[in-house]
């Protein structure tokens, strides 16, 4: 099948696209976002990117000869998405507790004491029960300022921008950015990939 053709815009397009919606027009828009907006970005604390999720599972099987082998195999087959051949090498050699532990190690990335917080759920007997009292804690994180600025867009403008908003990310930043803005959210996660 034939990729359609797409034309990328400018900034400051954008800019005045949504500008001119907020001021002109009453349609309501929706971003879908990214990892990028989550990740490290000049020294913050930020969630682990892809190349950082592929290296830590990569470093998982380092001393395994014939697992590491199996791993850049699997990668090389599969090198338009490493990520995910990356997360199912994991789940079959690991299961879905590594899985989960994985992600939840990358997310923490974004605490600003990351440290304390993977000591405290090392010690937890509940680690759900302990990762959602750390997810709470909002100002404990780092929320970039590409979604500080949504946030306020969301909770200035809802009519427009506050009503849906999108993520392929897992990690909590845009709920607590929409809670740091005075905003309420109400997150749906879907737990297995798809598509709109």
């Amino acid at each position: 099948m034939q990729e359609p053709n797409v034309t990328f815009f400018s900034y400051q397009t954008l800019v005045d696209r949504l500008a001119h919606a907020a001021t002109h027009e009453s349609k309501r828009i929706v971003f879908l976002l990214g990892s990028p907006v989550s990740a490290s970005i000049g020294g913050n604390p930020g969630v682990a990117d892809v190349d950082g999720i592929v290296e830590t599972i990569r470093c998982e099987f380092s001393e395994d000869e014939n697992a590491t082998s199996e791993f850049r195999s699997e990668l090389e087959r599969a090198s338009a998405n490493a990520y995910q051949a990356a997360v199912n090498f994991l789940m079959g050699r690991r299961g879905q507790d590594a899985v989960n532990d994985l992600i939840r190690q990358s997310v923490l990335g974004a605490r600003i004491n990351r440290e304390a917080a993977l000591s405290q759920l090392k010690r937890a007997t509940d680690p759900d029960a302990t990762a959602e009292t750390i997810e709470r804690d909002k100002d404990a994180w780092f929320i970039p300022p590409c979604l500080q600025d949504l946030a306020s867009l969301c909770v200035q403008f809802p009519k427009i921008f506050g009503e849906i908003q999108l993520t392929t990310n897992f990690d909590p930043l845009l709920t607590l950015a929409l809670q740091k803005a005075g905003g309420h959210s109400y997150r749906s996660v879907l737990s297995k990939d798809g598509s709109l």
